[in-house]
C-alpha cells in the first residue's frame, strides 16, 4: 500500500513539474481546457512544493 502511494505522489510531482516547466517556455502545446484550470494547477503545485520542502527537511533530520 505504501509503495502504491509513493508511486502516485511521484507521478503527481512529475506531472506538475512538467507543467511548471512548460508554463514559461511553451515546450508542449496544451489544450484549451488546461488554460481554464491554471489557477487550480498552480495552487496544487504550490502545495506539492511545500510538501516536498517539508519532507526534505524531515529526511535530513534522520540521516545521522
Amino acid at each position: 500500500m505504501r509503495g502504491r502511494f509513493r508511486l502516485i505522489v511521484l507521478l503527481l510531482y512529475l506531472i506538475f513539474g512538467l507543467y511548471f516547466l512548460n508554463y514559461p517556455f511553451s515546450i508542449f502545446t496544451l489544450p484549451e481546457v488546461m488554460s481554464s484550470l491554471d489557477p487550480w494547477i498552480i495552487f496544487i503545485g504550490g502545495i506539492l512544493i511545500l510538501f516536498g520542502g517539508i519532507n526534505y527537511f524531515r529526511a535530513g533530520r534522520y540521516r545521522y
